[in-house]
């Protein structure tokens, strides 16, 4: 599963945890947590094909969003969650075993208010397409 790769190299970098700590999601973040945090969700799955078949090979897109109260403190964490993951070749071992990742590559990003919620928040999205063995 991406999803745990992408987790898993996010808890395990030093510059994502002196900003949001282990306060990492998926999906959405329990109510009232402390900010900074990031969640994180897969958006779509693709699998690589050939003529002959499947490649073993897949490519899903994993939205990453990096949340804070402040616009400069959601722009900070989404900086160290990019320099982590953009660009990122090699293994990450997680929970389910070693996944091999070809390579992770930031696709898109966006700066976006929450004001609906109690604390207003700002949020950073980023979507990460990642390349990996299944």
């Amino acid at each position: 599963m991406s999803e745990l790769a992408i987790y898993t190299l996010l808890k395990n970098a030093p510059a994502v945890s002196a900003l949001a700590g282990a306060r990492i999601y998926p999906l959405t973040a329990p109510t009232k947590v402390q900010t900074p945090y990031i969640t994180y969700q897969r958006i779509s799955g693709d699998r690589w094909r050939s003529c002959d078949g499947p490649t073993g090979t897949a490519q899903p897109r994993i939205q990453v969003d990096a949340y804070a109260t402040t616009y400069a403190a959601a722009k900070a964490l989404a900086k160290v969650i990019r320099k982590t993951l953009d660009g990122f070749i090699g293994t990450a071992t997680t929970t389910e075993g070693p996944m091999r990742i070809g390579g992770i590559s930031l696709e898109t990003d966006q700066d976006l208010y929450e004001d609906d919620v109690d604390p207003k928040l700002y949020r950073v999205q980023m979507d990460f397409m990642v390349t990996h063995d299944e």
